[in-house]
């Protein structure tokens, strides 16, 4: 009997130390892989080798073995909860797709991803021009050519929208975890995120998707996770390394979250060297030397942070360090009394409407945790999490960050906003509420007596609690007006309006070999550009800027046949119907789904081409209407 537990003892200790020896091999493969990165990054800023200079295919799989075997790393403790939210949300980006009504951003990062297919990396604009972000989309879209499949075009598309929301999400799942939620709880910050976070009336997650934003706020939060919630001294030295080296990646990719995380890793020394000062300053045991110390430390604190930026030659001095300087410009999103600089303006221009009301709960929650503290002596959230979820607050009221924000953003003050981790925050505020009520004594209530009853009717609190959260959560997420500014409806929208009343035109116009460019109204000319491929002469409009005749284009087409260039002309009269995003939220003309206002003929424009068209129709253009369909 013996033997056989020794035996068994043995073989537990073998498994356990296999398992270490795979996560150690894997950490050291990914902080590779991150090395390499931060590499070929600074190549491409500095260009002191020419043997970083690698293809697009290998830049793009090491971005995304880098951002997965870090996910994979550290989930691997809970990782059946993220593979379900992985496969959960894949399949509903799948199934729903980026959103690709034009004139929206998704179709202008869909074609700076195709026109990465053929540039070479060492051609690319050095900073903010999503660098890792097109080439690990190009991975999967990149293959394509004007002659794919119409169907293989949308299918990768969602594929790929798929896979950045479910890496997104599990990275969620991951900073919630490491805050030291309950799995139950993280999974409520990850749905609270996905159903509120964006500007308006948009969706982060469904309208920046394919752009190098989202790439560069999942390294911001994966760095946040590893290291925000730690205070321990190696801890401090190995995350301001880990910061450092993301820089370059970040830099290349997208500047924005280079200072989030810049901003963020300076606030996190700041709150852990505070600590430790104010641990200190407890120790004194004369009161005349800690209250002189406290002083001191408090009006110190005050000329570094409120004093300082009042100062020009200190702000002179301090922009040199700067990736931008964009403060003279920017000085219109901050209040001044008498020259001084107070606060940024938070009723600033798109700042409500993206924070969201929210996104104001941190703020407004303050008070409260606070006064709890005072009563309980006890914190109901730590200090981390506040922070975090008080973040976008600490750099707009502070004159000092908000310097440093403004001087580095050219006209996005309010992105400021996606660094906010309210979702967080509130998700650990309801936490923190259930387990004090968890805590509460029963005694001889009217449940009875028992433990075991008493734990039945506390895990049935916790159920009925939990339950109650998420369906207000969800049903608030419906109201997609201010100032709750919910995302769920921009999420049921369809995300292609044009999509399958354009199928005959996009099939007709795939099938014409070697075609050069095409000649159509910038509406269908940014569709095909950017899902399909094809060449043409214009690109998007938020609003309407010209009137083509059709005359001149027949004309042109007719002159190029005898050159011997092969263009086409489409007149597309289908158009698509408006959805409700561009009427209530002004982002671009609310009537520019109607393309047959682009063109003119005779005189006529609009509803009537249709008939004119069909009684005099062109040589050589191509018509499409409705009843083609």
């Amino acid at each position: 009997m013996k033997n056989i537990n020794i035996s068994i003892i043995k073989t537990s200790i073998s498994a356990i130390k296999a398992k270490i020896s795979f996560s150690r091999l894997l950490i050291a493969i990914n902080a590779t892989i991150i090395l390499f990165m931060v590499a070929v990054s600074l190549n491409h800023l500095h260009r002191f080798t020419g043997y970083l200079f690698l293809s697009r295919g290998t830049l793009g799989l090491l971005g995304w073995l880098s951002i997965t075997l870090t996910v994979i790393n550290l989930s691997r403790k809970f990782i059946r909860a993220s593979l379900l939210v992985f496969v959960v949300l894949f399949c509903v980006g799948y199934a729903t797709g980026p959103y690709l009504e034009p004139p929206s951003d998704p179709l202008e990062h869909l074609k700076r991803t195709n026109s990465y297919c053929k540039v070479r990396p060492k051609w690319i604009r050095k900073t903010n021009h999503g660098f890792w972000h097109y080439y690990m989309s190009g991975v999967l879209l990149c293959s394509l050519n004007q002659q794919s499949p119409v169907k293989s075009h949308l299918d990768r598309i969602d594929t790929v929208h798929g896979l950045y929301w479910g890496l997104a999400g599990v990275t969620i799942l991951i900073v919630g975890m490491s805050a030291g939620l309950s799995i139950q709880w993280a999974l409520v910050s990850c749905l609270i995120a996905f159903l509120f976070m964006g500007t308006n009336r948009f969706s982060y997650f469904s309208y920046y998707s394919l752009a190098p934003s989202l790439s560069s706020m999942i390294i911001y939060w994966l760095w946040v996770s590893v290291f925000f919630f730690k205070r321990q001294k190696k801890n401090i030295l190995l995350g301001t390394g880990v910061l450092i080296a993301l820089i370059p990646i970040l830099l290349v990719n997208h500047i924005q979250e280079a200072i989030f995380l810049i901003i963020t890793g300076g606030i996190w020394i700041g709150v852990v060297f505070n600590k430790r000062i104010w641990t200190r300053i407890k120790d004194y045991k004369q009161a005349n030397q800690k209250v002189f110390v406290t002083c001191l430390y408090i009006l110190l604190i005050f000329c570094c942070f409120w004093i300082l930026p009042q100062l020009q030659v200190f702000k002179d001095h301090l922009s040199e360090w700067f990736i931008n300087t964009y403060w003279t410009s920017n000085r219109r999103y901050v209040f001044y009394m008498n020259e001084y600089h107070l606060i940024g303006k938070v009723w600033a221009y798109r700042i409500s409407d993206t924070l969201g009301l929210l996104g104001f709960i941190p703020l407004f929650a303050l008070p409260f945790l606070l006064l709890w503290r005072l009563i309980f002596k006890d914190s109901l959230i730590s200090t981390p999490i506040v922070v975090l979820g008080t973040l976008p607050f600490w750099i707009y009221f502070v004159p000092l960050l908000n310097f440093i924000w403004a001087s580095n953003v050219r006209s996005s003050y309010w992105r400021l906003c996606y660094a906010s981790f309210y979702w967080l925050f509130i998700a650990a505020f309801l936490f923190g509420i259930i387990s004090k009520i968890s805590n509460i004594n029963l005694g001889n209530s009217i449940f009875g007596k028992g433990q075991n009853r008493h734990r039945f009717v506390k895990k049935g609190i916790h159920v009925v609690f939990g339950l109650f959260c998420v369906v207000a959560i969800i049903g608030l997420s419906g109201v997609r007006s201010g100032p709750i500014y919910g995302k769920l409806d921009f999420y049921l929208v369809d995300n292609r309006p044009w999509w399958p009343d354009w199928g005959s035109m996009v099939n007709s116009v795939k099938s014409v070999q070697n075609l050069r460019k095409v000649r159509t109204d910038p509406v269908t000319a940014t569709v095909l550009q950017s899902v399909f491929l094809q060449k043409a002469y214009f690109f998007r409009e938020r609003t309407r800027k010209r009137l083509l005749g059709i005359e001149e284009m027949d004309n042109a087409i007719g002159e190029q046949k005898k050159t011997g260039r092969k263009d086409l002309c489409v007149i597309n009269l289908v158009g698509f119907p408006d959805s409700w995003v561009p009427i209530e939220t002004g982002h671009w003309q609310r009537d520019i789904g109607r393309t047959s206002l682009y063109y003119s003929y005779k005189g006529v424009t609009g509803d009537l081409l249709n008939q004119e068209l069909k009684k005099d129709p062109p040589k050589y253009c191509k018509v499409f209407t409705s009843d083609d369909e």
